[in-house]
Formats: structure tokens, C-alpha cells, sequence
């Protein structure tokens, strides 16, 4: 498992461009650095002020114009030495949802934003459980974003909202975390979410 870091070239009109948008970042990912399906290769990816990071089974193979490629590290070695016990500390960006019934039979229901701040730090213990981890503690570090869903599917303009989790956890189940550290946390993860950023205590 590969991570990436790239920096936005702020001259760049192309690079700007990409940058503003989730659905041209998601799409500058899949067909300038990886020529492939995002699926294939696990791809997971956030924006931090003006880096990208993006992480993958495999290195990069190409750059979107208006990046510049800064480091792609090799995490094999920090994946297998996780262990039970261990304590480190965590960010997340996160789409926090909640799965909503349809008011009769036989209409789908629907995933809808969880507006109550002590509700998504409860969906965040546990996703976190899930994961191999307990929560230690968790707290929200940025405000609430809003991004567009600009897929046809979902009629070109469908909002969504997400935020930043930070604190420590507790690995429980090495295997479930590595897992998790693998394919992400959570839903919207071709906008930037559920890539988990960990470093030790």
C-alpha cells in the first residue's frame, strides 16, 4: 500500500480547477495518475490546503496537470508492525450518515446527513469499533464542508455534507484495523473521505 503526496501549482489554471471540484479531482485521479478504475487499486484521497494525498495499491503512474508529485511512501512496513494495545493518533474526513425508511412499503428509503454533533461523534465510535479500534477520544477540528454530487445518476447537482474527526484510538483487532486503514471509513469516498491519517502518540 502506496501513499502519495501532490501540491497544487497555484499558477496552474488547470490545477485549480481540479482542485475546486471533488468530481474533476475524482476524475484527474482515476485517468492522469492511476489510468485505471479506482476500485482496482483501493484508491483513497483528501485534500490538505493545497496537497493532495492519495493512497493506493500500487505507486502513481502519471500526473494530473497543475500537480507536482512530493513523496509516495511505501506503508508495508508501519502496516505490519500495527498490534493489538497500540495507542495512536487519528484524522479523519468523514460523510456521517444515517439510513432513513421510506414512509410506505416498497419505496426505497434514504442515507441523510447526521446534523446533531453528538450523534456523528457516536457514528464515529462506532465506525471506529468496526474498524479494530476504540475511540479514545474524538473531537471535530474543521467546520462542516458541502460538496456536490455532479454524477448524472443522481441528477447533476445532489448536495452532501462532511467533517473532520481527530483524536486517539486503541487498536483492538490489528487485522480489522490494517483493513480499515486499507479501504477507508465511511461513504463518500470518491470526494475525499475516509482516508485515515494515523501517527504514533
Amino acid at each position: 500500500m502506496y501513499r502519495s503526496k501532490f501540491q497544487l501549482n497555484q499558477e496552474s489554471f488547470d490545477g485549480r480547477r481540479i482542485w475546486a471540484d471533488p468530481n474533476e479531482m475524482h476524475r484527474a485521479i482515476l485517468a492522469d495518475i492511476f489510468r485505471s478504475d479506482a476500485s482496482s487499486n483501493h484508491v483513497l484521497w483528501r485534500q490538505v490546503r493545497d496537497m493532495l494525498y492519495v493512497q493506493s495499491d500500487i505507486p502513481p503512474q502519471g500526473v494530473p496537470d497543475g500537480l507536482h508529485l512530493r513523496q509516495t511512501k511505501d506503508l508495508g512496513a508501519f502496516c505490519g508492525n500495527l498490534s493489538e494495545g497500540t495507542v495512536l493518533r487519528y484524522n479523519l474526513r468523514a460523510m456521517p450518515t444515517r439510513s432513513i425508511r421510506a414512509p410506505k412499503q416498497g419505496v426505497r428509503g434514504h442515507r441523510e446527513f447526521i446534523h446533531d454533533e453528538r450523534e456523528r461523534i457516536s457514528w464515529m465510535m462506532r465506525k471506529g469499533k468496526l474498524a479494530g479500534c476504540r475511540i479514545l477520544s474524538c473531537s471535530e477540528n474543521e467546520p462542516i464542508r458541502s460538496v456536490l454530487d455532479r454524477r448524472p445518476e443522481k441528477g447533476g447537482r445532489f448536495p452532501m455534507k462532511t467533517v473532520c474527526f481527530c483524536g486517539k484510538l486503541q487498536i483492538t483487532d490489528a487485522d480489522a484495523f490494517r483493513k480499515a486503514l486499507h479501504q477507508g471509513i465511511g461513504r463518500g469516498k470518491a470526494f475525499g473521505c475516509g482516508l485515515l491519517f494515523v501517527v504514533p502518540c
